[in-house]
């Protein structure tokens, strides 16, 4: 690979946005990579991803069902603050509220 320089020599050196604390990163992997589900609501998982525009980033935060990848809940901001987790969250109430009387 050397030889025929296809390495990736990147030109700066990577800057996080937080410095966590080594006892924070950890966590228990509850699912263990299972991502299925035999119910609705028996499980769910999280991804946040950021789109780029025109006018600057925005964030979009959602919450899916395992058994059926339904969102549950889905927010979009222009910052990563926890309002934007409380959004997500506030929105998924709502839906499954929804979900249990039907």
């Amino acid at each position: 690979m050397e030889k025929i320089e296809l390495i990736h020599k990147p030109r700066r050196k990577p800057n996080g946005i937080t410095k966590a604390e080594r006892e924070a990163r950890k966590s228990d992997d509850l699912l263990k990579r299972d991502f299925t589900a035999s119910r609705p609501l028996q499980k769910a998982v999280t991804d946040i991803s950021e789109l780029k525009g025109s006018n600057g980033k925005v964030y979009v935060l959602a919450i899916f069902d395992c058994f059926d990848l339904m969102p549950l809940g889905l927010a979009i901001e222009n910052n990563m603050k926890a309002s934007l987790c409380c959004h997500t969250l506030e929105n998924a109430k709502k839906l499954i509220r929804i979900l249990m009387v039907v």
